[in-house]
């Protein structure tokens, strides 16, 4: 009812605050003459410009061509935009010069806030983007804001978006009384394109987005209901007789690091402060059509920390990639289905995977952090025949862990010597309307150590992909395939059968699969196969079908969630994309998915809806409603049998006020609502942003969580003969507090904050186990202990059950749990390429065997806590060859 009562409120006042009218339409520029337009661009043969922002250099008022009609495709596609704006492109040997002027008859309001360097969010904005290879795959884009603040970025034709690709360019705006100009000067050695002996042919977009109005204007028309980002964009030819730029970068870096942790008494390990220096250089080469990225002792530092997550399910917790020589050219290798991925980079220079045991008494320990990378090295590039090509090699060494016990000093080996491999091949012809290709991960670990064995030696996976449209790209298939092997000593193969990947002890699997002991080796493929109409179509559609068979394996070297499945799914949906009345665009989608497992059990079936919308006084809201008609849990019980759950409602609703404005507000609200009578959740979380002039940006936000689950696990307990999956009910608060402050000094100084206490206490009570698990009446499904059958005895802090004859007993499962993550950092980018960083970490972590109610209380118990603080330094010099 809560749910029912937040969406009446936010929609009650969007329709009391929102004018029931639409948009003028009256000048509609014909489609023909919107769409892949031309440009001519023209070498410079005077004075190159200063770039300044000011146009006042001779070129710009003598050579080359201005080309303007810009047309809006954000909010009415293909109207008259409200403030002319126009271009012009130039070029000689060594570089690409573009020059825009934005008109605007209030200058003043011209929203010119600084920002973060890549924050391409706030401010009045342009960008350009060239598709150099012209292939319609992917193209780096150059964006600069109203403030001076440059992103650059590398964006695919399904607008999937890398911020973190750096170039070293210049840009700089002029704001005068009647509009704001822009100069752009990117050295031809930042861009990857093919020589030929004939004029060069590259992809165009210009964009221009004026915030105050939220409308996006567009040199070339990209329809917002298309099939291909990239694949829309206009053309500029007339590049003539450039020469291959010799390509040779080079980074040096020197980084310093003083850590501050908690003492550990007795320990000859914990010593403050640590100190760590570390020196290093990044190297970009061009060799023929490819570029070579070689690391030497590379930084793989994370200046901002992963969040809080208290994950109480068997299941991976997958965080993004946040350093910097991975993410450079993320998209070359991004080989995703269904959330998974061929390759998760995070899977190098992990946490060394074992650790010795100790009671910091009379043993201690010092852990390697992570895994040192040896070296790294990618070659990628597109061939003259649109072929592009990516390989990655890295070798992380052994690490061993430093081990006393009773006083004497051991070395154990924590990880082996392990080589990643990782390649893909992509081709794209008919103009980009096909696309397939291939990739190939290998993980080749060197184990000679006894307790590294439960590891595997060697893993190897592929995939193949096709992509095809048809009709104007308003139809479409697509199709994933892939395959994984992985070998070692039967202990290996034994552990990976037994993980919560693929779980094949389970016994409702019994009559297709089981541990087998004698194994040395697994394997499994997995995929999907989609088709269906999208495109610049109002009513879209589409059929999924994948797998992902049960000994099917990424995870040595990419990211799966689960195995053992199959999934169907369905969806539909309409698009508005025109102000009408009270929306000034929605989209309606309806789904319906099924799962089963291998063995043929339905295990989930559920009728999904998501609204969408944007409302003519520029809110936007969004709803998510789902009905579970059943689910089987494979996974709950950690290898016992399947979990029917009860039928349950999945609400989600993201709402936000006008991002434009100075203060913006936002709500998100999730929820769940069992049909058991108990099981629930509830989640709503307020999020304030506001800017404070020009330079300073704060956002702030609050998200509590209470979760009460009549079914969740405790722990696996053995008898004499049998094994017992014990549940519980569990009532868990959980509090988030998110701090992000933002100074941005100028378009090159910075001082940004992050900080993140997080408190999470879980009570467990009605313990039970599992009767008739897949049961559809649920006083079948379980058995719940009578008082008489269960007991608690504080001073050990343990349940004892004694049940007929057997008799086993389990730890008190409450928990309190709180951890604060926080980071400051100072960042100059001194010379274009070059920077210097500041960092101040602060993390605690605290976490009792008991439950505590108190907000105040658990957060007295955090910051008394003493805390791990990290201060870094890191230089960078840019040096262009």
């Amino acid at each position: 009812m809560q749910l029912r009562w937040i969406q009446i409120f936010i929609v009650a006042i969007l329709l009391q605050i929102s004018p029931a009218h639409s948009q003028e339409t009256d000048s509609i520029i014909p489609f023909e003459l919107a769409y892949k337009r031309t440009y001519h661009t023209m070498r410079l043969m005077g004075i190159p410009p200063v770039i300044d922002g000011k146009l006042d250099d001779p070129c710009w008022k003598n050579e080359g061509k201005w080309s303007q009609n810009f047309i809006q495709n954000i909010p009415v596609e293909r109207a008259l935009p409200t403030y002319p704006t126009r271009i012009k492109i130039l070029y000689d040997n060594r570089n690409i010069y573009f020059a825009l002027c934005a008109w605007d008859t209030e200058p003043d309001k011209i929203n010119r806030f600084v920002g973060n360097r890549d924050d391409n969010s706030i401010g009045d904005l342009i960008s350009v983007a060239f598709d150099t290879y012209h292939d319609y795959r992917a193209a780096p884009e150059f964006n600069i804001n109203a403030g001076g603040n440059k992103t650059d970025l590398i964006v695919t034709d399904a607008l999937s978006v890398n911020l973190n690709w750096n170039a070293v360019w210049e840009g700089k705006t002029f704001i005068n009384d009647s509009s704001w100009t822009v100069e752009f000067r990117i050295p031809f050695n930042q861009l990857r394109y093919n020589k030929t002996d004939t004029s060069l042919v590259w992809g165009l977009h210009v964009r221009r987005i004026v915030r105050r109005i939220q409308e996006t204007d567009q040199w070339s028309l990209i329809p917002r209901k298309n099939s291909g980002h990239v694949y829309s964009f206009g053309t500029m030819v007339g590049l003539e007789d450039i020469p291959k730029p010799r390509l040779m970068e080079f980074l040096p870096y020197f980084a310093g690091k003083a850590t501050i942790e908690p003492v550990i008494h007795d320990s000859p390990y914990s010593k403050n402060p640590a100190w760590n220096v570390n020196a290093g250089i990044d190297s970009k080469i061009g060799v023929g059509d490819f570029t070579m990225d070689i690391t030497i002792n590379p930084d793989f530092g994370q200046v901002e920390a992963d969040p809080s997550v208290m994950n109480l399910t068997a299941l991976e917790t997958f965080y993004e990639e946040k350093r910097p020589f991975f993410l450079e050219g993320k998209h070359i290798f991004d080989f995703s289905a269904d959330n998974n991925l061929l390759f998760y980079s995070r899977r190098i220079g992990h946490v060394p995977s074992y650790a010795p045991e100790v009671d910091n008494v009379t043993s201690f320990s010092k852990n390697p952090e992570f895994t040192n990378i040896i070296n790294a090295v990618k070659l990628t590039g597109t061939t003259r025949n649109s072929l592009s090509v990516g390989i990655l090699q890295s070798t992380t060494q052994k690490e061993k862990a430093r081990l006393t016990e009773d006083g004497e000093e051991t070395f154990p080996v924590v990880e082996p010597l392990t080589n990643f491999l990782v390649g893909t091949i992509q081709k794209t012809v008919n103009k980009g309307n096909t696309q397939f290709g291939t990739m190939f991960t290998s993980t080749n670990r060197f184990i000679n150590d006894p307790q590294l064995e439960y590891l595997p030696q060697n893993a190897y996976s592929a995939g193949i992909n096709f992509l095809h449209y048809t009709k104007g790209r308003d139809y479409f298939v697509d199709f994933k395939g892939m395959g994984s092997y992985i070998n070692g000593k039967e202990e290996a193969i034994i552990t990976l059968q037994r993980n919560p990947l693929h779980y094949f002890q389970r016994p409702d699997a019994k009559n297709y699969l089981g541990v087998d002991s004698s194994l040395k080796s697994l394997s499994g493929t997995g995929g999907y196969l989609s088709a269906g109409r999208q495109g610049n179509k109002r009513f879209i559609f589409s059929e999924k079908v994948s797998w992902w068979s049960p000994g099917f394996d990424l995870n040595d070297l990419g990211y799966l969630m689960i195995a053992d499945l199959i999934e169907n799914l369905t969806k539909m949906g309409i698009r508005q994309t025109e102000p009408k009345r009270l929306f000034r665009n929605y989209t309606l989608t309806l789904g319906q998915k099924n799962s089963w497992n291998f063995g043929g059990l339905n295990t989930y079936t559920d009728l999904n809806g998501q609204f969408i919308s944007q409302f003519i006084n520029r809110m936007e809201l969004s709803v998510t409603e789902s009905y579970i008609f059943s689910e089987l849990d494979t996974r709950l019980l950690r290898g016992g049998p399947a979990f029917r759950r009860s039928p349950y409602w999945k609400n989600t609703i993201l709402f936000n006020t006008d991002e434009s404005k100075r203060v913006i507000f936002a709500l998100n609200n999730n929820s769940i609502l069992s049909t058991d009578g108990v099981s629930r959740l509830f989640s709503i979380q307020p999020v304030l942003s506001f800017r404070l002039g020009n330079h300073i940006y704060i956002i702030s936000d609050f998200k509590y969580t209470h979760n009460i689950d009549n079914f969740i696990y405790v722990s696996k307990e053995e008898t004499e003969t049998e094994e017992i999956n014990i549940m519980g009910l569990i009532k868990q608060p959980t509090y988030s507090f998110t701090f992000r402050f933002n100074y941005n000094i100028t378009p090159d100084i910075s001082i940004q904050y992050y900080g993140n206490p997080f408190v999470s206490s879980g009570i467990y009570s009605d313990f039970k186990r599992p009767a008739d698990p897949h049961a559809k009446d649920i006083e079948d499904r379980y058995y719940g202990y009578t008082s008489s059958e269960i007991s608690f005895d504080e001073s050990t802090n343990t349940y004892y059950v004694n049940e007929g004859s057997a008799s086993y007993e389990f730890k008190n499962p409450d928990f309190s749990f709180r951890e604060f993550r926080s980071n400051l950092v100072g960042r100059w980018e001194y010379r274009p390429g070059s920077t210097i960083y500041l960092v101040w970490e602060n993390n605690r972590t605290s976490r009792e065997n008991e439950y505590i109610s108190s907000l105040s209380q658990n957060f007295n118990e955090l910051f008394g806590v003493q805390p791990t603080n990290v201060f870094m330094v890191k230089i960078s010099f840019w040096l262009g060859l």
